[in-house]
């Protein structure tokens, strides 16, 4: 790509630009061709466990099973607490005095977090 990157990343795509109602509506319909929806950002929580672990047919106690994955780590980085894990970012932004960097975030991804909570619902 022009910046150098190897990657798929920057190869031109149909995601490209900005997010509108109706592909949140297209997504949305999306989800209804699917028999589960696990959600990435709540896998360490123990409903979504259980549904995963009821779905595949096995025990939801299991030493495999979701919930009995470390709950502070994502990346193979160790974190203090659950909050650390979800909010690192945030919580940095806001401890280096960038709040309006997380409000412009939050901005640009209203239409996605109005996809995710449909989801969630799911």
């Amino acid at each position: 790509c022009s910046i150098g990157c190897d990657g798929p990343c920057f190869y031109p795509s149909v995601a490209w630009g900005e997010l509108s109602r109706k592909d949140v509506t297209r997504a949305t319909n999306a989800l209804k061709a699917f028999d589960a929806v696990l959600l990435m950002e709540k896998l360490d929580d123990k409903d979504q466990s259980d549904f995963l672990s009821d779905v595949l047919g096995h025990n939801r106690d299991a030493d495999f099973a979701l919930v009995n994955r470390n709950h502070v780590s994502n990346a193979v980085v160790e974190k203090t607490s659950k909050r650390e894990k979800l909010q690192f970012y945030q919580d940095l932004m806001s401890s280096l005095g960038l709040d309006h960097i997380n409000d412009m975030l939050r901005k640009e991804n209203d239409l996605e977090m109005e996809f995710f909570n449909h989801a969630s619902k799911l």
